[in-house]
């Protein structure tokens, strides 16, 4: 068994100046643990994010700023959401008392830190159980997915040398995009970690080209963008900038196979604007079992979240998968066999893997079955809204656990076939 359990330190590139604005981000941070809300988590250390007050005057906000002591990163954006350096002699949790005592904002949190949660004429189809398990090549005689539909994909980037594409089953340019890297680690949008590499497999390798593997969904186009670092740390700024430009692209569903435990602004805006956009957001459950994981607790407050367990090959939740009331589905996340770098990539330091092809656990690794199945959904009906897609989904999983919802399986685990027929 192969799980991520991925905890790395990165180094902040120091800013010297009063008022600092960037439009990407992509410069690596310093993590601090702080008490937030009664819970210890991770947060990007001395930095915490805004929400201004619709009305309030920006030379008024930035005079109040400067007299405590405060830096703007980035300037409000066209959701009032601003990025601010603390001052060196306060704590995150005490920053964020002054600034709520301005009056001048409507939201304040510190910065989440995310991480990843780890029948065809492919000769590797065999081992791809998970697609078996949901019923997928009968789904395959319906639907084999739209160039139309567009899946984002939020995590550590795809193979990528020599300014190609380079992995045998990830190599059409054609069907993948090529979107922005948030991290600044100095791959570009290569995959060094190699968790996005097995992610995008799962959702959509090339299929029927007697090669390595099948995909979810054949014909769909994957839109890559980088939110993870080749050492496994993101954040959730990288995350509501990805969303954001993911949308601007035009895409219907995204992936996102990490997560934070606990919610903050960037994270709930970005869920806000893909609603508002008709795109749906599928999000891991997390690798924890007593841990929730944001933005995929986000699905009990919006209808456009699905929130994915993980289940083994006999249909049993897997002892990693994070659960609770957030669950809305579960599928295959033990022994997912998929893509990986064709070169060395980081994960073989901590785990045996193979270049190419290997195994994976994880809830990262269900996920993307539910990504692509959504695709298929909307490639039979494009008209669907988020909501709609997401009620066919649950009502046409397998009912698994206790009858009816459940907390570790959610509405049950997905069945590919009986959905795309409705």
């Amino acid at each position: 068994m192969k799980r991520l359990y991925l905890i790395q330190k990165a180094i902040y590139t120091s800013m010297a100046f009063i008022i600092i604005f960037s439009n990407i981000y992509a410069q690596n941070f310093n993590k601090a643990n702080i008490l937030w809300k009664g819970k210890k988590v991770e947060a990007v250390d001395g930095e915490i994010v805004i929400k201004v007050k619709v009305g309030v005057n920006y030379n008024s906000f930035i005079n109040k700023l400067h007299s405590i002591h405060f830096i703007i990163l980035d300037k409000p954006d066209k959701n009032n959401i601003a990025r601010l350096r603390i001052p060196n002699d306060i704590s995150i949790v005490d920053a964020i008392e002054k600034v709520q005592q301005t009056n001048m904002v409507t939201d304040v949190t510190p910065i989440g830190v995310t991480h990843a949660y780890a029948t065809t004429n492919d000769p590797y189809f065999g081992n791809q159980w998970g697609l078996q398990a949901i019923n997928a090549p009968s789904a395959w005689d319906l639907t084999e997915g739209s160039s139309s539909d567009t899946i984002g994909i939020l995590d550590s980037g795809i193979p990528f040398e020599n300014n190609t594409l380079s992995h045998p089953d990830l190599q059409d340019a054609n069907r993948i995009l090529i979107g922005n890297d948030y991290t600044g680690d100095g791959l570009g949008i290569e995959d060094g970690l190699g968790h996005g590499t097995h992610v995008a497999g799962i959702i959509s390798a090339e299929t029927n080209n007697n090669t390595g593997v099948s995909g979810t969904t054949w014909n769909s186009i994957i839109y890559i963008e980088k939110v993870f670092t080749y050492y496994n740390v993101g954040n959730s700024i990288w995350f509501y900038r990805a969303v954001d430009d993911a949308i601007s692209h035009h895409v219907k569903v995204i992936n996102y196979s990490g997560g934070q435990d606990y919610p903050d602004t960037y994270l709930e805006q970005a869920v806000q604007d893909a609603q508002k956009n008709n795109v749906i957001i599928v999000a891991s459950s997390g690798n924890l079992p007593v841990v929730t994981s944001w933005p995929a607790a986000y699905s009990t407050s919006y209808n456009n979240v699905i929130a994915v367990s993980a289940t083994d090959k006999n249909d049993i939740i897997a002892n990693f998968s994070s659960t609770g009331s957030y669950v809305t589905v579960s599928a295959p996340g033990v022994h997912v066999f998929s893509t990986l770098p064709n070169y060395p990539f980081y994960l073989q330091d901590l785990e045996p893997l193979n270049e190419n092809y290997d195994y994976m656990d994880g809830t990262s690794m269900s996920a993307p079955y539910v990504s692509g199945l959504a695709s298929l959904v909307l490639s039979m009906n494009p008209t669907l809204t988020p909501a709609q897609v997401r009620q066919l989904i649950e009502q046409n999983a397998d009912d698994l656990g206790a009858t009816g919802f459940d907390n570790q399986y959610g509405y049950g685990r997905i069945n590919a076939l009986k959905t795309v027929a409705m």
